[in-house]
């Protein structure tokens, strides 16, 4: 962490920009408090990010957040995720692979529900597998101390025991208090995000606003993107590339890992109906684990138009999903169809090549 926050320093002292440390607080519509100064600009961008939510519960601050993974000395022996967002995802991956007895809990019955079914249902029985148990349909009500460790508590009154730490991954708050916004007349969101246009306007002419603050999907390359956009739309000698935020790659570093971009199965035929939608879905084994007697399956599913066999959506569990998952953002950005796949020679021996291998 402090060699990324050096980095970023280092960066901004390469780029002359001067920082300034200290709680910011729009005074009107064109100037910003710090610590009594005053600072007046034409245009205003608030990317403050946002922070790990707590559920609402007793006990709730007793838990840890991901913004506490990192002051860990040693991993717990035994420890509760509770969460089905890929932050819950990924910290139970962690902590398995660091060798601690390693519980999810989930308010549904599978994590990633977002994403297609296949990411959600590949990663549960993987996580069986690995010896990760899953609480599908948990909804908890309490976390309480004993001694050295804690126990939850459900709606059921079902108490899970002896757990060293807890983390909540359950969802990010915006940090849009005590910054102005309302004084300074910018619309925000019932969930307390920055409301944008598609050009990352809010409604007051002078302030934008970029990042997990918005509505916009938070991941670090979606904040870079619009953030490198505006800059290049208010003071860029080239024309601006508005970034295509509706065809989203999205990686999930979890062990196995796993990857989306484009329209899930579901959304899919939610927009164009079950008859005009074609699935096609292939698992394998990768060559890399050929002579391991490890269980190691990939799963492939990809959604075409039948009409044309355009491309609509690529979901994707196992090996080098977080990978290959660029290409094929790439490819349905470009409007590829199904033939464009199967007229590509393959790559051999990789996992990739079940792609253009697909019948």
């Amino acid at each position: 962490i402090h060699r990324l926050n050096h980095l970023y320093q280092s960066n901004l002292n390469t780029n002359q920009v001067t920082l300034i440390e200290g709680k910011a607080q729009l005074i009107n519509q064109t100037t910003i408090g710090v610590h009594g100064d005053r600072l007046s600009a034409d245009h205003i961008l608030v990317a403050t990010g946002g922070y790990p939510s707590r559920p609402d519960i007793p006990g709730a601050e007793l838990g840890l957040t991901s913004d506490d993974f990192f002051e860990l000395e040693s991993p717990p022996r035994r420890v509760a995720v509770v969460g089905a967002g890929y932050i819950a995802v990924e910290l139970s991956s962690i902590f398995n692979a660091l060798g601690c007895d390693t519980e999810l809990f989930l308010r549904h019955e599978r994590p990633l529900r977002s994403f297609d079914s296949l990411l959600g249902n590949s990663l549960i029985e993987s996580f069986n597998h690995q010896g990760i148990r899953t609480h599908s349909h948990t909804l908890l009500k309490a976390l309480k101390p004993h001694g050295n460790t804690f126990s939850l508590k459900d709606d059921k009154d079902q108490i899970y025991p002896d757990f060293d730490q807890v983390f909540w991954a359950t969802g990010r708050t915006p940090n849009t208090r005590d910054l102005g916004l309302e004084e300074a007349g910018v619309e925000l969101t019932p969930t307390g995000h920055i409301q944008v246009n598609s050009e990352f306007n809010t409604n007051v002419d002078s302030i934008f606003a970029v990042g997990d603050v918005t509505l916009y999907p938070p991941l670090t390359p979606v904040a870079i993107a619009c953030g490198r956009y505006l800059a290049d739309r208010l003071f860029g000698a080239s024309p601006a590339l508005l970034p295509r935020t509706d065809t989203i790659p999205t990686a999930i570093f979890s062990h196995p890992p796993a990857a989306t971009v484009g329209l899930s199965e579901h959304e899919a035929v939610a927009q164009y109906g079950r008859d005009a939608v074609l699935v096609k879905n292939t698992s394998f084994k990768p060559m890399y684990y050929g002579l391991s007697r490890a269980s190691s399956e990939s799963r492939i599913k990809v959604i075409l138009l039948k009409q044309d066999q355009r491309l609509l959506g690529f979901h994707m569990v196992g090996k080098d999903a977080d990978e290959i998952i660029q290409g094929m953002a790439v490819a349905i950005n470009a409007g590829a169809t199904f033939n464009d796949l199967r007229q590509t020679i393959a790559v051999h021996p990789t996992s990739a090549e079940e792609i253009v291998l697909l019948k």
